[in-house]
C-alpha cells in the first residue's frame, strides 16, 4: 500500500499535479519583521502567503502585548504579499502571528509565532554599578573591561589610603571584598584610609569571588582613567572622603583627562554636598551630583550647586523628574535589576540608571548611549 501511494505522489510530481490541501498547508506562511525596535514607532510587518492556490486572500495579523491583542486586517496582492504598519506604543515584548484564510471548509494556514522586542523611545546612560560586577569581582580592572560594549559607562568608589594614594574600594573596611583577614587578622576591620597603598596592594581582591579570579588587585583611580580614556566608557566617581586634602588629590590626579571631565565622560558624585563645592572650585568644569536616598521636596535650593541628583530607584517618577528639569538639575537612579522598574525609569526620563545586570538592561532599553 505505501509502495503504491508512493508511486502515485511520484507520477503526480511528474505531471504537474498540484499538491493535495494537507501538502499545500504544510508549505506555510511566511511573516518577516524586524527583531527589535523602539517605542512610538512604526515597524512594517510582510505576509507571503503560499505560491499554491488564490493570489489574493485575507490576511490577518495577530499582534499580542502584555496590554491587550490586536488583530489587522488586510488582503494579498498580486505579489502574493500583504504589508502592515504596525504602530509600537509602549515598551515590551510584541507576539506577532499571521492567518491566511482558504476557501470553502478548509482550514486557514498560519505563520510561526515571531517576536519583537519593543525597547523605551529613549535610553538613559546604563552605568554598570561597580562595574560589571555580575561577572567579576566588583571595582576592580576585570570588572571595568566586562562592561566595554555593555554600558555607557561604570560606576565605581573612591577613598584614598594612609599615605595619599587613591584607591577604589566601596566599603569603609576591607574584609567583604579582600583576603584582609588573613594577611593582616588584627587589621580586617580597620578603616581602608588607615592601610598604605603597598599594604593594600598585597590583598587579593578577587578570590571572594571565584577562585579564576584569585590574585586580582585593588586598582588605583588612575587604572581605570586610563582605561576610559582609552575606551568608549564614561566613568561616575563616587568620593567617599571631602576633606580638602582628598578633594584635591582627586582635583590633581584628573588634570591629565581634563578633556574627558569637560565632556562630561567623567563625572561625580557625593552624599557631602560641601564635598562637591570643594571639587566644583578646584575643577570648574566638573559636572557633580548629589546622592540622596530620596530627592528633596524642593530642588530649588540645589539649582547651579549641582549637576544631577542620585536617587533610590522607586523613588523616580516623571514628576520627580519634571521637578528636577525645571531646575536645570538630571535624575539618575541608583542601582536596579528589575525589568519593569528599569522600563519605568526610562519612561519617567531618567538620565541615567545604575544597574549589576547588563544583559537584562540591554533587553529591556536596547544598546546603551555613549557617554557624556
Amino acid at each position: 500500500m505505501r509502495a503504491a501511494l508512493a508511486l502515485v505522489a511520484l507520477l503526480a510530481g511528474l505531471l504537474g499535479v498540484p499538491p493535495a490541501p494537507a501538502e499545500a498547508a504544510q508549505q506555510g506562511v511566511v511573516l518577516r519583521a524586524p527583531d527589535h525596535a523602539r517605542s512610538g514607532t512604526t515597524v512594517r510587518v510582510v505576509v507571503r502567503v503560499p505560491a499554491s492556490g488564490p493570489r489574493r486572500r485575507t490576511v490577518r495579523l495577530r499582534v499580542a502585548t502584555s496590554s491587550g491583542v490586536r488583530v489587522l486586517r488586510g488582503r494579498s496582492g498580486r505579489a502574493r504579499v500583504a504589508r502592515f504598519d504596525v504602530r509600537l506604543r509602549q515598551p515590551g515584548v510584541v507576539r506577532l502571528r499571521a492567518r491566511v484564510a482558504k476557501h470553502g471548509r478548509r482550514p486557514a494556514l498560519r505563520s510561526r509565532a515571531r517576536t519583537l522586542r519593543v525597547w523605551p523611545a529613549v535610553t538613559p546612560q546604563v552605568l554598570a554599578h561597580r562595574g560589571r560586577s555580575a561577572v567579576a569581582p566588583e571595582n576592580t580592572v576585570p570588572a571595568f573591561t566586562a562592561a566595554t560594549g555593555h554600558a555607557s559607562g561604570v560606576e565605581t568608589d573612591v577613598r584614598a589610603t594612609s599615605d595619599g594614594h587613591l584607591v577604589l574600594v566601596h566599603d569603609p573596611t576591607l574584609r567583604r571584598t579582600t583576603d584582609v583577614a588573613n594577611v593582616f587578622p588584627d587589621r580586617a576591620d580597620q578603616p581602608v584610609e588607615s592601610f598604605s597603598f603597598a599594604e593594600i596592594r598585597q590583598l587579593d581582591a578577587g578570590g571572594w569571588f571565584g577562585a579564576g579570579w584569585a590574585g586580582t588587585r585593588v586598582p588605583e583611580l588612575d587604572d581605570l582613567l586610563r582605561q576610559v580614556a582609552a575606551s568608549g566608557l564614561g566613568a561616575q566617581l563616587e568620593l567617599k572622603q571631602s576633606s580638602p586634602d582628598f578633594v584635591h588629590r582627586v582635583a590633581d590626579a584628573l588634570q591629565p583627562y581634563l578633556p574627558l571631565v569637560d565632556s562630561g565622560r567623567i563625572r561625580f558624585s557625593s552624599a557631602d554636598l560641601t564635598g562637591l563645592e570643594r571639587l566644583s572650585q578646584a575643577l570648574p568644569t566638573a559636572r557633580v551630583a548629589l546622592i540622596r536616598s530620596v530627592a528633596p521636596a524642593d530642588l530649588g535650593p540645589l539649582a547651579g550647586r549641582i549637576d544631577a541628583i542620585h536617587v533610590d530607584a522607586p523613588t523616580i517618577d516623571h514628576a520627580l523628574v519634571a521637578r528636577a528639569r525645571a531646575a536645570g538639575i538630571s535624575v539618575v537612579a541608583r542601582r536596579t535589576d528589575d525589568p519593569a522598574t528599569l522600563a519605568a525609569l526610562a519612561a519617567a526620563g531618567c538620565w541615567a540608571v545604575m544597574t549589576d545586570d547588563l544583559d537584562l538592561a540591554g533587553e529591556v532599553l536596547g544598546p546603551p548611549p555613549a557617554a557624556g
